[in-house]
């Protein structure tokens, strides 16, 4: 009888261990959290309640929401085993921030004004912009 799994019989460790189906009654487990929908920038810019585009101080784009991220810069050494050593190694990791390419720029506002602000290039290029 090694290949049968009893009802009762407790969960195995290894190659024969039981699994579990997930009832859609039971509760969730603890540790785990609901998973909620985070709101995807648009390239349409932010209008604050009275209609006007939001004055962000900070460097981020103003039509795309681009920000700096955080990041590392990872040295290696050693030969990779695809050319023939025996791998390469960490030696150092560096914190460091990618920074988007924010332009100031004079854009037309809907109501017929002018407004600096910073813009992505990536935004001026795609044509989300009309400059002033």
């Amino acid at each position: 009888m090694a290949g049968r799994v009893m009802e009762n019989a407790p969960a195995r460790c290894g190659r024969n261990r039981t699994r579990r189906v997930k009832d859609k009654s039971d509760p969730p487990r603890l540790g785990t959290l609901p998973k909620i929908p985070l709101p995807r920038l648009s390239a349409i810019p932010y209008f604050g309640p009275f209609q006007q585009l939001e004055i962000i101080m900070a460097r981020i784009c103003a039509i795309t929401g681009k920000r700096p991220v955080k990041g590392s810069i990872i040295n290696r050494k050693g030969q990779s085993k695809k050319s023939g050593g025996i791998g390469t190694h960490v030696t150092s990791i560096t914190k460091r921030k990618f920074r988007p390419n924010l332009q100031k720029i004079r854009i037309k506002m809907p109501n017929g004004g002018t407004k600096r602000v910073w813009v992505a290039v990536k935004a001026i290029k795609a044509g989300l912009v009309q400059k002033a």
